[in-house]
């Protein structure tokens, strides 16, 4: 069963990144890219972490949505939607009556469909 959390060590953070084929940065980078995230949903597998999306933002009016990876082997079963979903409800609970939120989301190659799928 699929369980979602907002921790993620940076070894898991190389392991699902590495694992879709994605450009892995140094160590220190990835712990401050996690140390400022503004919103962190994990994917989680009988333990092990198979999935992530991150909000970096303002915490105020503006947040980019990034890092949406799910391990190839767990793509297409709807995870990368729920984390997605997830990081949109933690935004509606933060805001104040008659506030609003922006999220940008730039798709890498090959997935714009995925847009289409979490927004509509």
């Amino acid at each position: 069963m699929i369980e979602y959390g907002n921790t993620l060590e940076v070894s898991d953070y190389k392991k699902i990144l590495s694992s879709a084929g994605w450009k892995i940065l140094n160590d220190s980078q990835l712990k401050r890219a996690l140390d400022n995230t503004m919103i962190l949903n994990v994917a989680m597998n009988d333990g092990e972490a198979i999935g992530m999306a991150r909000l970096v933002g303002d915490n105020a009016t503006h947040g980019l949505l990034c890092d949406v990876v799910v391990m190839p082997e767990y793509q297409k079963k709807g995870i990368g939607k729920e984390l997605v979903t997830g990081i949109v409800n933690q935004v509606y609970e933060m805001l104040d009556v008659n506030e609003q939120f922006i999220i940008e989301l730039l798709p890498t190659t090959r997935n714009e469909g995925f847009l289409f799928k979490v927004w509509v």
